[in-house]
């Protein structure tokens, strides 16, 4: 019987997407947009199953908020600027724009037939463009493709980046169901996230890939664990549920280690290499995101042979990296982005932290920087909220990003561990912060940051949190001040 329950919590979640499509499909006289939708929808159910009935209204809810901001975010810029992008040669109007008809014109359709193909515009993101195409494709007798196709896209992974992470926490018994939807809203709903979401960029599959990849690499050494963990993997959330696949994560199945690991490579290496050919320094953050969830297992697991295997693997990483000469393309990234970025920020203080050598103090600015960013400075023109679309969701990113700074004392708390979330996060900040410290790259540790709060919320008192809250606000209200007069 309860089975058959959840079966009808997870149609629910279906019923929203296909009316969801269905009303876009009829609004913009395009049944194309409908059947993406479907293929969104189709990821999206894979990663919720197994969910509870409270979590199925959430996600639906959920749903719903998004898809309503995709098109705020749609007729708001067209009534701005008058098209759907956020400026003009920005890159979500260079790949709709640009790139795509290029690729299109060529009539490649796979990835091995570009490889090697100059697109302009888009020639560092293949992979992106490449998606771009097929959906055009598959939309062509329905109506042809519409720029709303992956904006839609792009929420229906973002909010399975969230129910993955409900079943993360669920998994490792962080809380009940209760308090872990705690993390599907704040993942889902983080202003920022959801702003880049409604546009045509290329991040928001990225971070789903790494975050799956994690999720995968997880359940693969939770159920290859001690038995009393296999069996609570097993009967709780685990990687089977969304991925199918009991064969590897389902402990009641008697397959060899070995076997679960190599299927689990199988599975990951067309998720590592696409990813690349949509970021190629996404190659990096994966490889070390795997290495760093087959080394730590769980709290506190740290021990001085997992520590001596870490060093050699990472020695071993950087060799192998400095014969493919890929040390020397990751230290011209970082060369290359910090000239942009003192570049575009002249004066203020932004100026100041790029323009400090990166070791042995710059790093250290830069995530400090990175904790705040995007910088909710905007918060001083707030008379000016409802002027434009782009006003508004400025000043709630900034809002967002006040609440972030706020609940800092809260992830501490769920740091305290010195788990594997903590060194996803940790490690995720560090290269974004030395490497291209652009915006729309944050979405990217967010899962963790939101966990991190999450546990911090369940482990301390309600008098404990307010007081942190209280002495941050305190912090926050003196150096807007300083902000405000100089």
């Amino acid at each position: 019987m309860c089975c058959i329950k959840r079966k009808v919590y997870n149609m629910m979640v279906i019923f929203t997407g296909f009316f969801i499509g269905l009303i876009l499909s009829l609004w913009f006289n395009n049944f194309g947009i409908f059947i993406v939708n479907g293929v969104g929808l189709l990821i999206l159910f894979f990663c919720q199953r197994g969910i509870s009935k409270r979590t199925a209204w959430t996600i639906s809810a959920i749903l719903l908020v998004l898809s309503f901001v995709v098109v705020v975010v749609y007729f708001g810029q067209i009534a701005e600027i008058g098209i759907p992008y956020s400026t003009l040669g920005n890159d979500d109007y260079n790949f709709e724009l640009i790139a795509l008809p290029k690729l299109l014109s060529s009539g490649k359709l796979t990835l091995s037939s570009i490889k090697h193909m100059y697109i302009e515009r888009g020639n560092t993101s293949r992979g992106f463009i490449l998606i771009l195409v097929w959906m055009d494709y598959i939309s062509r007798p329905f109506g042809g493709y519409h720029t709303l196709m992956i904006r839609m896209f792009n929420m229906y992974l973002w909010l399975s980046v969230g129910v993955l992470a409900v079943k993360y926490m669920l998994r490792h018994g962080y809380g009940d169901d209760k308090q872990c939807r705690y993390v599907l809203y704040a993942i889902t709903l983080f202003p920022n996230s959801v702003f880049i979401s409604a546009h045509c960029y290329r991040d928001t599959i990225v971070a789903f890939i790494m975050f799956l990849l994690v999720f995968m690499w997880d359940g693969l050494v939770y159920a290859t664990a001690d038995r009393n963990k296999r069996i609570q993997c097993s009967e709780m959330y685990s990687t089977a549920d969304s991925l199918g696949n009991s064969i590897v994560y389902n402990s009641r199945v008697k397959t060899s280690t070995i076997t679960r690991y190599s299927i689990t490579v199988i599975l990951s290496l067309p998720l590592v290499y696409y990813c690349y050919y949509i970021r190629a320094e996404s190659i990096f953050i994966n490889l070390a995101n795997v290495v760093v969830c087959v080394l730590v297992n769980s709290k506190k697991d740290i021990s001085v042979k997992k520590l001596g295997w870490g060093i050699l693997v990472t020695i071993g990483v950087i060799m192998i990296f400095n014969q493919l000469d890929f040390m020397s393309k990751f230290t011209g990234k970082v060369e290359l982005y910090t000239a942009f970025r003192k570049e575009t920020t002249k004066g203020g203080l932004s100026n100041y932290i790029f323009a400090t050598p990166l070791l042995p103090f710059g790093i250290v600015l830069r995530l400090l920087w990175a904790m705040v960013c995007p910088f909710p400075g905007n918060l001083i023109n707030i008379s000016t909220v409802f002027d434009s679309v782009a006003a508004f969701f400025s000043i709630l990113i900034s809002i967002g990003v006040i609440w972030q700074i706020m609940n800092y004392g809260l992830a501490f708390e769920g740091a305290k561990d010195k788990d594997k979330v903590f060194f996803l996060y940790l490690m995720n900040l560090v290269i974004v912060s030395v490497t291209t410290f652009t915006f729309r790259h944050f979405l990217m540790m967010y899962p963790y940051l939101m966990i991190l709060i999450a546990r911090g919320r369940i482990s301390t008192s309600k008098e404990k949190a307010m007081k942190q809250k209280l002495l941050i606000l305190t912090v926050l209200f003196g150096l807007a001040i300083i902000y405000i007069m100089f």
